[in-house]
C-alpha cells in the first residue's frame, strides 16, 4: 500500500452527490422543460415529458440515445426535463401545481408517497397486466404487500435497480492491502476485523490505514448500520422498533456492541482520520488510492473504484459477523425500490405507458446494466452473463446469501402507519443513525446516550398514537408487531 494527501474533489459523481447543472433546475422550477444529449429525435406521434436526475454520470446522454431508440421503435417524442437529484421531488410537485406536469416522473423511493398523497400518481395496474410486466419482474416480486411499488392495492411505480441492490452490506477489501500484515482472505468476524485493521494500521504509521468509515446521507461513520445487521433486529437502526416484540430497542445489545467497535476503532487512530468531514465518495476513493484497506461499502461503489484504479486487485465479500455468530441479515423489506412513476394527469396516457413499458423492457434494462453496471430489476438482462467482472460475481454470491426479507411496516401497514413513520423520520435527532455517530465521532460511549435516547423516543411514539387516534386515524404497537419474524429466515406477510 502506498501513501498519498487526501485527493481534492474526485470529478466521479454518485448517486448520494449533487447531479446535474442549475439550469436544468431553474427550468424545471419553472415549468419548462430541457432537452439534453443533443440530436433528440422527433417522431410522427404524440410527445410525452419525462422528469428525470442525470444520475449516474454519463446518464444524460444514454438516457438520450434511449429515449431516441423509444421514438424510433414507437413514433412518440420524448422531452427531458433534467434536475439536480436534490432539486427533483420539488420541482416536480410545483410542475404539478402549475398545471404542467411531466407525463413520466421519477419520485424515488419515499418521494412515491407525497405524489400518491397529492393523487398525482396513475394506477398502473391494467397497464402492466396487459403487458405482462410480471413476466419480466416476477409475479412473487410483484405482491401488493411487498412489492414496494404498490400502495393501497395499486401499482404506482416501476422499478430500475434489483431489489437487493440498495440492500446490500459488503466488505471492500485491499488483496495487497492485507497481505501487508500475512493475511490472505478477508475478516470474517467482527474480533478478525478488528485484528487485521489494526495490524494494518500500526504498520502504515499514518501513511496508510486499515479501516476507513464511510458517509451515507449526511451522517459519518452510518456504517456501522452494516455490522449492526447481523447482529441486532435491522429494523432498529430506522425505525427504532424491534418489529418482533413491538418495543423500541435502542439498548438491544448488540446495536451498541456495534456501535462501542466502531467508537473504539477511532479513539485508537485505526481509521483513516478526518472521516466526521468526508463526502460519501472520499471512503472509496481512498480505497481506490491504497490509503485504506477495508471499508463497507455498497453496491455502486465497487465499480466506480475499478474505474478509479483499474489494476486495484480487490475482493467483496460479506460484512462481518459477530464472534458469537450471526444474529441477523441485510434487510430488504420490499421487492423494489420505486423509481418511475406516470401522471395521472398525462394528457397521453397510452402513450406515456408505453414510455413506462419501455423503462422495464429486457432491451433498455440490458443497456442500463452494460452502460452502468448496476444489476437492473429485470434480472435476465444481465444474470447469467459470461461478461460479469470477478468483483460482480462475488457481489451476486454475497447478495443472494446475506440479504432477508424483512417486514416493513409502511410497506405492509396502513396509512396511519405511514404518516406516523414519516413524522418520526422527521426528528433526525432520534433516529438511532444520528446517536450513532455522535458517540463514534465524540468518543462518548454510547450506553449511557441509548438509554436516555429510547425513553424520549419512547415518549414521541406515544404522543404520536395519541395525536393521530385522536385524528381517528387507528394506531398502537400492535401495527409495529411481527411476532412471527425469525431474524434469520425470510419473512413473508402470512395473513396481513
Amino acid at each position: 500500500m502506498t501513501g498519498s494527501s487526501p485527493p481534492s474533489r474526485v470529478p466521479t459523481l454518485t448517486r448520494r452527490t449533487l447531479l446535474g447543472g442549475a439550469a436544468a433546475g431553474i427550468a424545471a422550477l419553472t415549468g419548462g422543460c430541457t432537452l439534453v444529449g443533443g440530436g433528440s429525435k422527433s417522431g410522427s406521434g404524440p410527445t410525452i415529458r419525462i422528469a428525470l436526475i442525470p444520475d449516474p454520470t454519463g446518464a444524460s446522454a444514454f438516457y438520450r440515445t434511449q429515449f431516441d431508440k423509444f421514438t424510433e421503435q414507437t413514433g412518440i417524442t420524448v422531452e427531458v426535463i433534467e434536475n439536480p437529484a436534490a432539486q427533483q421531488v420539488n420541482a416536480v410537485q410545483l410542475m404539478f401545481k402549475q398545471g404542467n406536469p411531466p407525463d413520466v416522473y421519477r419520485a424515488q423511493g419515499a418521494a412515491l408517497d407525497s405524489f400518491n398523497s397529492q393523487g398525482w400518481a396513475a394506477d398502473l395496474t391494467a397497464y402492466a397486466d396487459k403487458d405482462k410486466v410480471a413476466d419480466r419482474l416476477g409475479a412473487a416480486n410483484l405482491d401488493p404487500r411487498t412489492s414496494g411499488l404498490h400502495r393501497d392495492g395499486k401499482l404506482l411505480s416501476l422499478p430500475l435497480v434489483a431489489g437487493n441492490w440498495s440492500s446490500a452490506n459488503l466488505l471492500l477489501w485491499s488483496k495487497s492491502g492485507l497481505a501487508e500484515v500475512g493475511a490472505t482472505k478477508p475478516p470474517a468476524t467482527i474480533s478478525e476485523l478488528d485484528q487485521v485493521a489494526r495490524a494494518i494500521s500500526a504498520k502504515g504509521k499514518g501513511k496508510y490505514y486499515g479501516y476507513a468509515f464511510t458517509t451515507a446521507l449526511g451522517r459519518p461513520a452510518a456504517d456501522v448500520s452494516m455490522l449492526i445487521n447481523q447482529a441486532a433486529p435491522s429494523s432498529i437502526w430506522g425505525t427504532s422498533w424491534d418489529l418482533r416484540t413491538g418495543k423500541v430497542a435502542y439498548t438491544d445489545p448488540g446495536l451498541l456492541r456495534s456501535v462501542e467497535f466502531y467508537r473504539k476503532l477511532h479513539a485508537d487512530g485505526v481509521v483513516e482520520p478526518g472521516w466526521q468531514t468526508w463526502e460519501p465518495t472520499r471512503a472509496y476513493t481512498e480505497f481506490a488510492k491504497g490509503t485504506t484497506a477495508m471499508f463497507l461499502g455498497s453496491c455502486y461503489q465497487v465499480n466506480e473504484i475499478k474505474k478509479l484504479s483499474p489494476d486495484l486487485d480487490f475482493g467483496v465479500a460479506p460484512a462481518p459477523v459477530p464472534d458469537t455468530g450471526r444474529v441477523g441479515y441485510a434487510g430488504q423489506p420490499y421487492s423494489f425500490s420505486p423509481i418511475w412513476s406516470m401522471s395521472s394527469q398525462s394528457k397521453n396516457p397510452e402513450a406515456a405507458w408505453k414510455l413506462m413499458n419501455f423503462l422495464v423492457s429486457e432491451e433498455f434494462q440490458r443497456a442500463y446494466f452494460e452502460t452502468f453496471r448496476s444489476f437492473t430489476a429485470v434480472t435476465s438482462a444481465w444474470k447469467g452473463k459470461s461478461t460479469l467482472s470477478a468483483q460482480e460475481s462475488q457481489m451476486v454470491d454475497v447478495l443472494s446469501a446475506t440479504i432477508k426479507r424483512i417486514p416493513d411496516p409502511t410497506v405492509v401497514g396502513s396509512a396511519a402507519v405511514r404518516q406516523a413513520m414519516i413524522d418520526f423520520s422527521g426528528n433526525p435527532d432520534f433516529v438511532f443513525a444520528s446517536l450513532a455517530s455522535q458517540a463514534i465521532s465524540r468518543n462518548q460511549p454510547i450506553d449511557a446516550l441509548a438509554k436516555d435516547q429510547q425513553q424520549k423516543v419512547e415518549a414521541f411514539w406515544s404522543t404520536e398514537f395519541a395525536k393521530l387516534n385522536d385524528a381517528g386515524k387507528k394506531i398502537s404497537a400492535a401495527d409495529f408487531t411481527y411476532a412471527d419474524w425469525d431474524l434469520l429466515k425470510d419473512w413473508t406477510p402470512a395473513g396481513r
